[in-house]
């Protein structure tokens, strides 16, 4: 149907078409906007007449043609197309004069004005990825967004939701430092590419066999390496997880513990198998970039394949010790085969305490009592036998006698870590893409970088000087009796009563003439876990400073003068102090030389553009078949629309604060706001020439502009 004829239909009342006139586009564009914020609409270009006129029509109009193949129902909204043409219109055309001629019919009929079917305005979603590139979370987003929403007043972007703040963000090219390609080993493939270009490539490993179906993925930085060479040589810890992406590779983190007993992770393997060879394989890469020592303690699951690799190609550490945990739980699981539950209750607390005897001993003669007990009973016999089996010939792995001040009990620190990833980082549900995987073990990595580096500078009270001071409140309460060896005064014997038992300790003073200069130091009883031993369970296994320690301790004290500190070892300490500063300034310079977004002191922009130039002129001479060109197009063209919305956000544009309704708001978007001081984007200004005269040029390049959108 002709265009006139639909007008001469439907649109009877003159007063129903607006004539204007505009001398810039600029202007034409902001009344377009205007207008259909005020009408609940949308006008689209539907077709380009001659001596450059266009036509732009309701988003109504027109017919709805399915491209379903019956997978799928048609959205509940349903169609924004009613099958009818709706009069409603703007005619837009060039005088001789240059000036813009504009023929609006306001009238719509066939349907109402409903925000459902309408798309959220450009200028809003600039608006949006401006917050989203300032890291501000969705949610916090969507919250700034609900914040201006009234009855008077609402508007398309206040239906916005979490998935709408995906799409913005995909089409704004905010996550293509993530999702580089749909394809997702593509997108892999290329960030090790660009890794490899790194001074330090944080890749030690990378195999992608397609008939073996064989995937392997080893990552460690360089922060990773050096904490690896810094405190590899006292506890090393391993451990697998499931549920980081969606093609079932298994994510193994090595692990080490530092001074302050945290854990750090030192290496991540991704991996489509877990076994001794693959393992075998993921240690000699480790091996080839960083010094890895002999450790005092290798820890691991009761999966032996772990140990056997780190053995074929390290050195054999000191002691190997299962997780206790992992031990119990599997001993949990064989219970189950006692079918009387009282009795079921009885071996379990057995056994469980037999791995708790911290006397050799007394271990050795439990345990044969119990494999000589329980034998006879054919209910338990079977789960005997499966100790025997598996247990009886290493117990120096999981008895806590053969653990004694080794400083760890149990793979928490890998468990937490693992939970803080999935559950922080991951959001709690199971990612689908690897590459998203792998940005989440960057992002967590660099995260625990600043983190070490903020406690040394400022300060840090560890969950191990929490519980020492615990300990020392305790103590303060207790009245233990005790005595003094009179063939060794560092040596004392402490009785302590847990309930109806009294249990004899000895606490014995060592290292006096050399103090310790750790961080787990207890302020009131000049005292520390590696000056003072106690053979009691909380000392011996949990690593603490127990508080029969801390009781011997203040008696001395009162006991005993205090002794002053010489200029000798006030130089000593000084001397020392000095060189815990120099490790930490060391330990700073190397976390902080991979930061990639640096700005050099002598940075000129417009030697930046040219080398852009020369490097986009180096990818189109790579580009030989039209799937390369299209993953080019696809980071070119949401590129204007992101650096509009970084000069909006420095241009301090209006946000959706100043249209807000509940100005005192406490939400978490007060929160929010305060992370736009920590980007480290490097924000280049620009800023929009006014036009002061029409120009038929700036006619042509927006319809040029109309066209592509």
């Amino acid at each position: 149907m002709d265009y006139q004829e639909i007008l001469t239909e439907s649109v009877s009342d003159e007063d129903q078409r607006v004539f204007l006139k505009f001398c810039a586009i600029e202007e034409f564009q902001t009344w377009k906007n205007q207008i259909e914020k005020e009408t609940h609409s949308f006008y689209i270009k539907r077709t380009m007449l001659k001596d450059k006129k266009i036509w732009f029509t309701c988003n109504r109009s027109g017919n709805f043609v399915s491209k379903a193949t019956g997978k799928r129902h048609i959205k509940i909204q349903g169609s924004r197309k009613t099958g009818k043409n709706c009069p409603s219109s703007i005619f837009l055309s060039e005088l001789n004069d240059g000036r813009l001629s504009v023929r609006f019919v306001k009238t719509h009929v066939g349907h109402n004005q409903e925000l459902k079917h309408l798309d959220i305005p450009k200028e809003d979603k600039i608006q949006i990825a401006s917050l989203l590139s300032d890291g501000i979370p969705k949610q916090v987003v969507l919250e700034k967004i609900r914040n201006t929403w009234n009855e008077d007043d609402s508007q398309r972007v206040h239906l916005t939701t979490n998935k709408d703040l995906v799409n913005i963000a995909n089409q704004m090219g905010l996550a293509s430092n993530i999702k580089r390609d749909k394809n997702d080993l593509v997108s892999v493939e290329s960030w090790i590419e660009e890794m490899h270009s790194f001074d330090i490539d944080p890749i030690i490993i990378y195999e992608c066999d397609d008939e073996n179906k064989t995937f392997m993925l080893g990552i460690s930085t360089l922060a990773q390496r050096y904490m690896l060479e810094k405190f590899g040589k006292d506890i090393v810890a391993i451990d697998s997880t499931h549920g980081t992406n969606n093609y079932d590779f298994q994510l193994t983190t090595l692990m080490v513990v530092d001074e302050n007993r945290n854990g750090f992770p030192v290496a991540f393997f991704y991996s489509s198998h877990v076994d001794a060879s693959s393992c075998i394989t993921f240690f000699e890469s480790l091996k080839k970039v960083c010094n890895v020592q002999r450790p005092n303690v290798f820890m691991s699951d009761d999966f032996p394949g772990y140990y056997n690799a780190w053995v074929e190609v390290f050195e054999q550490p000191n002691h190997h010790l299962l997780c206790t945990w992992h031990v119990f739980r599997n001993w949990n699981k064989h219970l189950t085969g006692i079918r009387d539950l009282a009795l079921r209750q009885k071996v379990k607390s057995d056994i469980f305490h037999l791995q708790k005897v911290l006397d050799n001993d007394e271990f050795n003669r439990l345990f044969t009592f119990f494999k000589t007990e329980y034998v006879k009973n054919d209910n338990t016999k079977p789960f005997v036998e499966y100790i025997k089996a598996y247990y009886e010939n290493r117990v120096e792995q999981w008895a806590a006698c053969y653990r004694k001040n080794l400083g760890i009990n149990t793979n928490m620190y890998l468990e937490n870590l693992h939970r803080n990833l999935k559950h922080i980082y991951m959001g709690g549900k199971k990612v689908r893409r690897m590459d998203e995987s792998i940005s989440n073990i960057m992002r967590l990595i660099k995260n625990m970088q600043f983190e070490r580096i903020i406690r040394q500078e400022k300060g840090y009270v560890p969950k191990k000087l929490t519980e020492l001071r615990e300990k020392h409140k305790i103590a303060i309460e207790s009245n233990f009796q005790f005595t003094c060896d009179p063939d060794d005064t560092s040596k004392y014997t402490v009785v302590s009563q847990n309930g109806s038992e009294f249990n004899l300790y000895t606490v014995e003073f060592v290292n006096l003439l050399n103090p310790c200069s750790c961080n787990l130091v207890c302020e009131d009883c000049k005292i520390c876990a590696h000056s003072v031993n106690c053979d009691c369970y909380d000392s011996t296994i949990k690593n603490n400073l127990c508080k029969h320690s801390h009781f011997i301790a203040m008696k001395r004290n009162v006991n005993e003068p205090k002794e002053s500190v010489d200029n000798e070892e006030m130089q000593n300490l000084i001397v020392e102090e000095d060189l815990m500063r120099n490790q930490i300034e060391e330990e700073k310079s190397i976390f902080l030389s991979q930061k990639i977004d640096k700005t050099p002191s002598n940075f000129n922009i417009q030697t930046k553009k040219e080398q852009f130039m020369n490097a986009f002129a180096n990818i189109l001479d790579e580009c030989v078949n039209q799937k390369q060109l299209a993953a080019v197009e696809k980071f070119l063209t949401p590129m204007i629309p992101t650096l509009r919305a970084i000069a909006r956000g420095e241009r301090g544009a209006s946000s959706f604060d100043d249209v807000s309704t509940h100005k005192n708001s406490q939400g978490s978007g007060r929160r929010a706001e305060h992370q736009r001081r920590f980007s480290t984007k490097n924000k280049s200004r620009r800023t929009r020439k006014k036009q002061l005269r029409p120009a038929t040029i700036d006619f042509d390049a927006f319809v040029n502009q109309m066209e592509q959108e």
